[in-house]
């Protein structure tokens, strides 16, 4: 990938937790360590994007288990290296 693509996908992540937490019950509210949601080596390349996931204790604590964050294929597009940019059409 090209250009400035992390901070892009840094603040889709943290912003796809945001909602995440906005939409459970209070009491089951994850505490999610937000700075250590970033762009990894773990993920996988589907028709629908990336989806990025992080192990045990690596984003929240170990009882709310690990955790997949799809990026958009969308969102995705505009950084491909010329190679890849035929990758989802």
């Amino acid at each position: 990938m090209e250009g400035n693509y992390k901070n892009d996908l840094n603040s889709y992540m943290v912003n796809w937790l945001t909602n995440y937490e906005l939409n459970v019950k209070h009491e089951e509210k994850a505490m999610f360590d937000k700075e250590n949601v970033v762009p990894n080596d773990e993920f996988y390349i589907d028709n629908a994007g990336i989806t990025f996931y992080f192990k045990n204790y690596s984003i929240a604590c170990y009882a709310f288990g690990q955790w997949e964050i799809p990026v958009p294929k969308e969102l995705l597009k505009p950084y491909l290296k010329p190679d890849w940019k035929n990758l989802w059409d």
